[in-house]
């Protein structure tokens, strides 16, 4: 826990005493570009503290929902609680607010130089590994040296700057900084004759060093001697220190399985509470109850979380809020985020995902002591699933009409429940300058396009995306997929097809668009249109998953290749839209919208124009599904649909080392976004089959008819280590003299080799690899081809 004393103090060990180092992750990671940010809002953090929330989502980290509920409730962040939050959770330094010590020894160090300027202590190291097995944990932070800085200073003044007495305070400094990294040494006792105040602050260093050694106990008895000595300066903080060194103490002495030795977290509990009954010790009050409740944490976690929970949620802790924020995260996070084991069941297998949904519907009902103040029965509430947490949420809006029930019971219905239309009204009532106002017009949209009331749906999105550059991005972007499922023409569809990503994301919880997460050129150009780009370069737009989704499977070819053509059409996305369009054309045998696009796709991609050129001048259907499938295995790029938030970033015709190259089994229909209204996947072909947005409502019932007949049919096709051999095959079969077919069995083969494939043997592999062997063994494409897979 971070305390903030009021009086001078030569150390702090604060909660972020037990947080170590960040360490690397593994890979590989996929850059995902993100539209909506997943855990929490936008960039600026300052502007989510003053309110802007934007659309507030049950999957935002429990930190953010809890500023959320705040505003939700006309209770907005005063301006230390605002200056709190972004200290522990700005999303832009998303380590602890502990870690400022460089700076600190920097300036300790600058100091001691200038009263002991021919000698030198050395390199001082925060970090300990002595007190942790596996990692280091920082022992001496910032406020020890600021602190050692500042009595130097004043010890300087009060001794004199060339004294004896203070060339013995530095030494004894010294000694005690050594032990901050390592068992260093310890400070000398003085004689009775010496100075008096040097005496003091001896006292206080040697008790220092014995706690930066790791030696509690006798800490603990050396701060408790000060406490009781009222001539001692070090006296109010020495009270303080003895709970410090008590709860560090219980730690260290804790049993297996334990976090603290409860005997001695009990006498720290009993010692604080002891600080805050005097009045003398007022100057350390606020501090003494930071750690009283730090304390309360391991031994009452139950009733710590609610009394932070009506903290938080009534206002006016001040600069403790972003600390008190992580407590109370922490102790919701001590139960929501534990899941059972299901002996005899594999995780990620169907049965897995019953036994675990239905875990967490029971869950949600057995937490309901958890869900005992408001606040957390909100978080918990919001984030749930269970049929009960709906009902739950619908009944407490009744019974209170609060704004923040009134988000979780419209987050939660769907079109055609009980209680839609209460909320819909309701919602209609929130004012445009309401805190609730963005995410309450997102869900009174989704409603009503839910249920077919268009016009309504547009006039909601109209108002709401008139608000500009008052909206973050993340809530721009979700209220424009709304905006281009709800669309009365082509033509605003069509503009709402691409946005520009608010990061880009490769798994690692802190996304950032700089370039320091895009680190090869491959992916530099897919994301910002250079190989090196110049710092802070934008990144390029891209198509959103329901842009994806929707042009992949509920607008018919026509429309597609439209958009293809379009001139509007970003030039990165044309690169590969307008190849796409012109295989998704020849694959559904659609000779005239092929031929129609052609040249753009030629325009965007030169290298095609032999291959498009052969196909436009063949003279059978069939040939001229051969003659695309030979296009595209020349090509591992292309494939008959666009990408979303996962663009493939491998050059348009050379191999994707994990696989990316064609298509897999879903042919585009993965809605691959971690945006949490929006479920899918990380990799390629492992989402739901099922899309779930539903046709634009610009189409008419004829074209949703074709469009449907179009995707059953590239559905048909599986995947492309399947679908090109196949077709290769049955070609050189029937066409064997076809001066193209060795060159298309190698390219059959390497598909079966570098495809998307679906764990089962596939046999038109050794179908090419027998026929190119049998029929062309002297051709260079046989002696490329030897093996089959």
């Amino acid at each position: 826990m971070r305390w903030n004393l009021k009086v001078p103090m030569l150390f702090l060990i604060a909660a972020c005493l037990f947080l170590p180092r960040l360490a690397e992750t593994c890979g590989p990671f996929i850059p995902q570009a993100l539209f909506v940010r997943p855990n929490g809002p936008d960039r600026p953090m300052l502007s989510f503290a003053k309110g802007r929330l934007g659309v507030v989502f049950p999957g935002w980290y429990r930190a953010y929902l809890v500023v959320a509920y705040r505003y939700l409730e006309n209770k907005p962040l005063s301006a230390f609680e605002q200056s709190s939050l972004l200290e522990f959770w700005d999303i832009d330094h998303p380590t602890a607010p502990c870690d400022r010590t460089e700076e600190a020894v920097t300036l300790w160090m600058a100091t001691r130089k200038r009263y002991m300027p021919n000698t030198a202590e050395g390199t001082i190291q925060e970090y300990k590994h002595e007190l942790r097995n596996y990692y280091d944990v920082p022992n001496c932070l910032a406020p020890a040296f600021l602190t050692a800085k500042k009595t130097l200073e004043n010890r300087a003044r009060q001794f004199g700057a060339t004294s004896k007495e203070l060339q013995e305070w530095i030494s004894g400094q010294d000694a005690v900084f050594s032990n901050c990294a390592r068992a260093g040494r310890f400070p000398s006792e003085l004689p009775a004759t010496a100075n008096g105040l040097l005496r003091a602050d001896r006292a206080y260093q040697i008790a220092a060093a014995e706690f930066y050694d790791g030696q509690f106990d006798d800490a603990a008895k050396r701060f408790q001697a000060i406490a009781h000595d009222d001539s001692s300066p070090w006296h109010p903080l020495a009270s303080y220190l003895v709970g410090r060194a008590l709860i560090r103490q219980a730690s260290l002495t804790a049993e297996k399985n334990q976090t603290y030795n409860r005997k001695v977290i009990a006498q720290a509990e009993a010692w604080l509470k002891s600080v805050l009954n005097d009045p003398k010790l007022r100057s350390v009050h606020a501090d003494a109850a930071a750690l009283l409740g730090r304390v309360h944490y391991y031994l009452y976690p139950d009733r710590r979380q609610h009394e932070l929970g009506s903290e938080l949620a009534r206002g006016g802790t001040g600069n403790r809020f972003g600390q008190d924020l992580r407590d109370y995260t922490l102790l919701l996070n001590r139960f929501l985020d534990v899941y059972p084991d299901f002996p005899g069941v594999d995780a990620w297998t169907p049965e897995y995902t019953k036994r675990e949904q239905a875990w967490e519907f029971r869950h949600y009902l057995e937490l309901k002591p958890q869900r005992g103040d408001d606040l957390s029965d909100w978080v918990i509430t919001m984030q749930s699933q269970a049929p009960a947490a709906k009902q739950h949420a619908l009944e407490k809006w009744q019974s209170t009409h609060s704004v923040p029930w009134l988000v979780a019971g419209l987050d939660k219905v769907n079109e055609g429940e009980i209680g839609q239309k209460d909320l819909m009204d309701a919602a209609a009532g929130i004012p445009a300058d309401s805190a609730a106002y963005v995410t309450v017009a997102y869900h009174r949209a989704r409603l009503a396009r839910a249920t077919g009331s268009y016009d309504l749906a547009r006039q909601i999105l109209k108002d709401a995306l008139a608000l500009g550059n008052k909206l973050p991005p993340s809530a721009a972007h979700t209220l424009q997929d709304e905006q281009m499922m709800v669309a009365a023409r082509f033509e605003d569809f069509r503009y709402q097809l691409w946005q520009t990503p608010v990061a880009l994301d490769f798994g690692d919880e802190f996304p950032d668009a700089d370039q320091y997460y895009c680190d090869d050129s491959d992916c530099r150009m897919t994301f910002y249109g250079s190989a090196k780009p110049p710092k802070n370069t934008p990144l390029l737009p891209q198509f959103s998953p329901v842009a994806a989704v929707l042009l992949n499977t509920q607008v018919p070819l026509t429309y597609f290749v439209q958009v293809a053509k379009s001139s509007t059409l970003p030039d990165n996305l044309r690169r590969n839209m307008a190849p796409a369009a012109w295989a998704r054309a020849a694959f559904l045998d659609e000779f005239d919208l092929a031929a129609s696009v052609a040249d753009t796709a030629i325009t965007a991609r030169p290298e095609l124009k032999p291959f498009l050129e052969a196909y436009l001048q063949a003279k059978t259907t069939q040939e001229r599904k051969f003659a695309a499938a030979f296009a595209v295995l020349h090509f591992p790029g292309l494939r008959p649909y666009v990408d979303d938030s996962y663009p493939r970033t491998t050059p348009f015709q050379k191999i994707d080392d994990y696989r990316d190259n064609w298509w897999c089994k879903n042919v585009g229909e993965s809605m691959e976004s971690n945006f949490d209204k929006y479920e899918g996947t990380s990799w390629r072909g492992n989402a739901e089959e099922n899309p779930i947005v539903s046709f634009p409502a610009f189409l008419e019932v004829g074209e949703k008819d074709r469009a449907a007949k179009e995707w059953r049919e590239i559905r048909s096709f599986g995947v492309a280590s399947r679908y090109l051999p196949r077709i290769v095959v049955e070609w050189a079969t029937q066409h064997p003299n076809d001066p193209r077919v060795p060159e298309a069995l190698h390219l059959a083969v390497r598909a079966t080799r570098y495809g998307c494939d679906e764990g089962e043997p596939n046999s038109l592999s050794r179908q090419a690899f027998t026929i190119l062997h049998k029929n062309y063994s002297r051709s260079e494409w046989a002696k490329k081809t030897p093996f089959w897979f």
